[in-house]
């Protein structure tokens, strides 16, 4: 198994909501994803989105956001955002912000390393060999069983000076086909059309990047005839983590004489439970659920959002 590229770690922020005091509390991740201004210039530096899930957005408590990445310093920077600069997918569970060109001045200052735009499997979930890379292979679909990795925010060490993403890794154990149903914190109920991994996840790491790889056999040629084969491996960006199942449980459990003679007291009870008490819990299934690279394609080359960028990269 190969290792995980740094740039995959560079590419992760995490956002932050208002805690109490004043203190910044990561809450979710997000990632840089690089869209070319100009695709026939090769001096371009590209013009930068920070991408996440929705539900980070709208569960926030605050209607400005904070993002937190890295700095070349050693350090991290504090960037403040209002919701109202956000785009958001109407249907799926995306949500962008557009962050400039990568050669802006602040963003020069960050140690930040951006997924571009071409490594987004297909809408069809299929391997694009970019910029050339591998072409023997493009139109390659991902399976289940297919390997997959993310790199997100773990709350109980986050990091204090800086972000320390944490990777998690698992497989496809779903595609895309029937509506999964889900609920969220409060009850509310929603669909996704995305695809089930088997790897566990938990809050912090809502709209870290998802990756797809797959080991390949490549013919090695000399004179135009095969002399060998080396292993090498293709990937992707999936899409990002929107959510994950948990299952309920329910059982008895055992408790004390004095606990029961406390609960027999505060209910008015003559003769406590002394034995057994009903318990209800959830566990996680370890099955997440991600939302397509399609729908980041769409909500990025959407109307709005490409006018936007068209400014953006004009404004210098």
């Amino acid at each position: 198994m190969p290792y995980i590229s740094e740039t995959l770690l560079d590419s992760v922020a995490f956002v932050a909501v208002p805690g109490d005091e004043g203190r910044t509390v990561p809450g979710g991740t997000a990632f840089l994803v690089s869209v070319s201004c100009r695709p026939a210039d090769k001096e371009d530096p590209g013009f930068l989105y920070l991408i996440t899930a929705r539900h980070v957005l709208e569960e926030s408590r605050d209607e400005r956001l904070c993002v937190l990445i890295n700095t070349k310093d050693g350090g991290r920077d504090r960037v403040e955002t209002p919701r109202s600069d956000w785009f958001t997918h109407d249907r799926a569970d995306v949500a962008l912000w557009p962050l400039g060109r990568a050669d802006g001045e602040r963003i020069l200052l960050w140690q930040t390393e951006a997924i571009p735009a071409e490594f987004l499997l297909s809408d069809d979930h299929r391997f694009t060999a970019p910029g050339g890379l591998m072409p023997e292979y493009a139109d390659t679909r991902i399976e289940i069983g297919d390997e997959v990795f993310i790199a997100g925010l773990f709350r109980q060490s986050a990091g204090r000076a800086r972000n320390v993403p944490v990777a998690r890794f698992g497989r496809i154990a779903r595609l895309p086909g029937e509506p999964l149903v889900m609920s969220r914190w409060g009850g509310q109920r929603f669909e996704s059309d995305g695809f089930l991994v088997d790897l566990h996840s938990f809050g912090g790491f809502s709209g870290s990047p998802i990756i797809w790889r797959r080991q390949v056999l490549t013919p090695i040629l000399r004179g135009g005839k095969p002399i060998g084969a080396r292993l090498e491996y293709i990937g992707g960006l999936a899409g990002l983590l929107s959510a994950h199942f948990d299952l309920p449980v329910s059982g008895r459990v055992r408790r004390s004489r004095e606990l029961a003679e406390i609960a027999a007291a505060e209910a008015g009870a003559e003769d406590p439970d002394a034995v057994e008490m009903e318990m209800q819990t959830t566990v996680n299934s370890g099955l997440a659920v991600v939302t397509s690279a399609a729908h980041i394609r769409s909500l990025i080359e959407r109307e709005d959002v490409a006018e936007d960028r068209a400014h953006r990269c004009a404004d210098r």
